[in-house]
């Protein structure tokens, strides 16, 4: 069945759509919305929330907590607030354009935390996807909007937008999820597909794609009714609906245009949350909600299996007869995965976690690896760098022939004592020193001499390489920078004393792994290290850029 979006009912259950007044448009956006800078983090990734008509910012805080657990807390939460125009159409600046500053905001926040990336994702329910790609027209949102996930969003508008329909519904519930008929929501949600642009009067044309790098993902609530005799199932009533949006609808991102016009190489991903509900729950919903009159015939109507027929009826032939907008609006009052309760329900919760983080994946470049290059083939300094005399370390010992431990060719010396911080050096040319990387946050190779009280130690042969090299120098997603250890003598963790000490880092922490072990993550394409002092619990983080040695050409 095709009902493009029964979204107008619970989207304007609490008599959503109507015109702001002059007043509110002049109070231009919401200061409501979480502070772009609260919370940022380079270690995770900002998830901006929208919510639906008559909503407000608090509307998907639950729902972000919930994917942030999911998502093994890669995503920062900001929900955007737009409560005071809730009932003005999602193309409009007070909506549309708010939220394109916002993202615009919240992306600049990010990008002073990680340093380059300012890509954010979208999470909208209802209307708030639809906002979210009218959004998306402003050229500040450009090349920051990195994925989409809807919930139940009316991408091909509604059956009870632009029509008299809406009234049987708003009998039968009582009018409370149904605007008055006529309002501007109403008419703007009226059916529509394949390029057919949205009725007369409405704000704006249709929503555009979003770029084709950011993947689309749409949720859809999707109830059966389980027609029940007492103890007995009887038969299954599929409404293909969350009760006001059908599944069609929330999978109508590409069919709101024209074939001809759907972004190439885009990937989009369609997934159903499904639900059931049965007769005598929705029978149970209506009581609940009291009253006599419509309310009372609908419970008749309910009761009655006759009614059946008609509503089945009218999902083959794909048109809204009366007993199925009573099914549609009392099932949207009472199933797990209706439109009102998609976003708390766990399947829903599941799938849009998946796609999170996937995008995630898909955004993060993984760990970059670099060669620093102090030192040329020929033994002098590469240009861009210097070389200073370094204080008398009572000569050097590199006569044992050890490579490096962070090279990974080339006659590059691990040389003692460590005190001297000799653990990537190059022989000098001329032959009686070494230049040795000390520093692998500067541009400076300090000068150590071969000489002293050990003596003359100078390598007698090629670099011998053994185990597996470690970075001189990591970068982690915090922004903090840690250097291997060479020698010395460190506390042991509390929390395990299995674990040693290998990098330590300019913010008065270190990388501790398990003694023996490689010391880093190397197990995905974005290597892992936990950081912490030696009291205290660790923190896992991200290696964004992994610094070895190599010699200049």
């Amino acid at each position: 069945m095709r009902l493009p979006g029964a979204l107008t009912a619970l989207l304007l259950a609490a008599g959503l759509l109507t015109v702001p007044s002059a007043a509110a448009r002049a109070a231009g956006c919401s200061g409501n919305s979480t502070k772009p800078s609260a919370n940022q983090s380079a270690g995770r990734r900002p998830v901006i929330f929208v919510h639906g008509w008559t909503a407000d910012g608090n509307a998907l805080t639950g729902t972000g907590k919930a994917l942030a657990e999911r998502t093994g807390k890669r995503i920062q939460p900001f929900y955007f607030d737009y409560g005071t125009n809730s009932t003005t159409w999602a193309a409009h600046v007070l909506v549309a354009g708010c939220l394109a500053d916002y993202i615009a905001a919240v992306s600049d926040a990010f990008a002073k935390k990680r340093g380059g990336d300012r890509k954010v994702v979208l999470v909208g329910h209802s209307m708030g996807g639809l906002a979210s790609l009218y959004a998306a027209r402003d050229v500040k949102t450009t090349d920051r909007i990195g994925g989409l996930v809807t919930f139940d969003t009316p991408y091909l508008g509604s059956p009870f937008g632009n029509t008299r329909v809406a009234e049987i519904l708003q009998r039968s519930v009582g009018g409370k999820l149904i605007p008055p008929i006529g309002s501007d929501a109403q008419v703007c949600l009226g059916q529509h597909r394949d390029g057919a642009g949205p009725a007369k009067g409405c704000a704006g044309v249709l929503p555009p794609f979003l770029p084709v790098a950011a993947g689309v993902t749409t949720i859809a609530g999707d109830i059966t009714v389980k027609r029940t005799f007492g103890p007995f199932h009887v038969y299954d009533v599929p409404l293909s609906s969350d009760g006001i949006v059908s599944v069609d609808s929330q999978h109508g991102y590409l069919q709101m245009r024209r074939k001809a016009d759907w972004p190439k190489g885009q990937k989009i991903r369609l997934r159903n949350a499904t639900c059931t509900t049965t007769n005598d729950s929705m029978i149970r919903t209506l009581t609940a909600a009291g009253g006599g009159g419509a309310i009372g015939a609908t419970l008749e109507i309910i009761a009655e299996l006759k009614v059946d027929e008609n509503a089945l009826d009218g999902l083959l032939a794909d048109r809204l007869t009366p007993a199925l907008v009573v099914y549609l609006g009392v099932a949207a009052m009472t199933a797990e995965c209706s439109h009102t309760k998609v976003t708390s329900h766990g399947g829903a919760l599941d799938q849009a976690a998946e796609a999170l983080k996937e995008y995630l994946d898909l955004l993060d470049p993984g760990t970059t690896v670099r060669d620093l290059k102090p030192v040329t083939s020929a033994g002098r300094v590469a240009p861009g760098w210097t070389a200073v005399d370094a204080p008398d370390a009572g000569g050097l010992d590199c006569s044992f022939n050890s490579a490096s431990p962070s090279a990974r060719k080339g006659d590059i010396y691990y040389c003692s004592p460590s005190a001297a911080a000799a653990d990537a050096c190059w022989v000098e040319a001329g032959g009686d020193s070494m230049l040795c990387l000390q520093d692998p946050m500067g541009r400076t190779v300090a000068r150590l001499w071969m000489e002293g009280s050990v003596g003359a130690m100078q390598p007698s042969g090629p670099a011998r390489y053994s185990g597996t090299p470690l970075p001189i120098r990591l970068d982690l997603d915090s922004g903090t920078r840690c250097r291997l250890r060479n020698g010395g003598s460190w506390d042991a963790q509390e929390s395990d004393p299995d674990l040693a000490g290998f990098y330590r880092c300019d913010n008065g922490e270190a990388v501790w792994a398990k003694q023996n072990s490689p010391g880093i993550d190397r197990s995905s394409k974005t290597w892992t290290v936990r950081t912490g002092k030696a009291t205290g619990g660790l923190t896992k983080r991200k290696v964004r850029t992994a610094y070895y040695v190599a010699t200049a050409d």
